[in-house]
């Protein structure tokens, strides 16, 4: 229960970080958005760590672990762009998972500031780019705030989703996260209402999203029983690729 009730609070605060970052890019830059966002949420972490005594946690996490936590963080070209995003975001609550499975006493924030450190780490390398360095210092202190915004949110965010997976499995979790598609909605045209397409096919994109979602989490016995399919489909469905 505990771990559904964070997943859920992970999914409305990332659903509304998407929210104000996309404000943020309309005028400024993805490069822009990083220069915040990134170390803001690293700070974050290691500010939370230090409140919550969590610091000498950090070598808790085998070298292992602490790189399946490190790697998700090194994550509109359009489709291309949406598509990448996709795949990160999906297998970072599997690295997360196997990362605490494999340090089961580790501290969550502790994994949430290896997390941004190392994403952090990423973004410096493309500052060695004169162009990036120019990109951000035109930063404009409209597209500032909303990017700071964005920042605070998706650390609270990311705290909850690790709070989430620690406690509860991961497929508790994923389908719960995918609850930001709708408050994602909702809150796009709360905040950005004129400047997103908000028509019924995005919808109906969301809600098929979150169907999907929900039907790869139910338990195979319970889809079986409940559908009554014939034997060959029933033994294909109970097919395990492992365990």
């Amino acid at each position: 229960m505990l771990g559904a009730l964070f997943a859920a609070i992970g999914a409305f605060t990332f659903a509304l970080n998407n929210a104000t970052l996309r404000r943020g890019v309309l005028t400024g830059t993805v490069m822009q958005a990083m220069a915040i966002t990134v170390p803001v949420g690293a700070a974050g972490f290691l500010v939370l760590a230090a409140v919550a005594g969590a610091l000498p946690a950090l070598p808790a996490f085998p070298p292992a672990a602490a790189g399946r936590i490190a790697r998700p963080g090194i994550d509109l070209a359009g489709y291309l762009f949406s598509a990448c995003a996709a795949i990160a975001y999906g297998i970072s609550p599997l690295m997360v998972r196997l990362a605490f499975d494999a340090a089961p006493q580790a501290s969550v924030i502790a994994g949430g500031a290896i997390a941004y450190m190392a994403a952090t780490l990423t973004f410096t390398l493309f500052l060695a780019r004169a162009s990036v360095r120019r990109d951000i210092a035109a930063l404009k202190r409209e597209n500032m705030r909303w990017f700071l915004w964005a920042a605070v949110l998706v650390t609270v965010s990311q705290g909850f989703v690790y709070a989430s997976l620690a406690v509860a499995p991961l497929m508790v979790v994923t389908p719960i996260l995918q609850l930001s598609l709708v408050f994602r909605v909702f809150l796009s045209w709360l905040i950005n209402r004129e400047y997103e397409v908000l028509n019924a096919a995005v919808i109906l994109g969301s809600i098929a999203a979150i169907i999907g979602s929900i039907l790869v989490s139910l338990s195979t016995e319970f889809a079986v029983g409940a559908f009554g399919f014939p034997e060959p489909v029933s033994s294909f469905l109970r097919y395990r690729l492992a365990g």
